[in-house]
């Protein structure tokens, strides 16, 4: 990991990101203060998302991301991950922000999501 004159953190991905669709509710920590933010999926990997969002996130903020998508054999599923926030970038009047999970995306815990993540990691592969 390496920290660049901003003291924004960059990590070398070790897994790929593919597009996902999918909605996010950001639920973020603060006990009397916690919110929500409601985000568009922009993409996802078995180690973070990243995410569209009306409102900035700042970096370091725990939170957890309940993921709404549309599983492989087509219904409508959600999955819970928490995550921390690693950074949040204003694109005209929309916020991109990246969140990298505290653990990665397994099939014990999100066996919907790892399949979905799984399963188009594959497609993307075989084309």
């Amino acid at each position: 990991m390496r920290i660049n004159g901003n003291h924004h953190m960059y990590r070398i991905r070790s897994h790929k990101r593919i597009a996902l669709p999918a909605t996010a509710t950001l639920n973020i920590a603060g006990g009397r203060d916690a919110y929500s933010i409601q985000a568009m999926v922009a993409d996802m990997s078995l180690a973070g998302i990243g995410v569209y969002s009306d409102q900035p996130l700042r970096e370091g903020k725990d939170l957890s991301i309940d993921v709404y998508f549309i599983a492989v054999d087509g219904s409508m599923k959600s999955a819970s991950v928490d995550g921390i926030s690693t950074y949040s970038r204003k694109i005209r009047d929309i916020y991109y922000v990246g969140i990298q999970f505290k653990e990665e995306i397994d099939s014990t815990k999100q066996p919907l999501l790892y399949e979905q993540l799984t399963s188009s990691l594959r497609h993307f592969h075989n084309q």
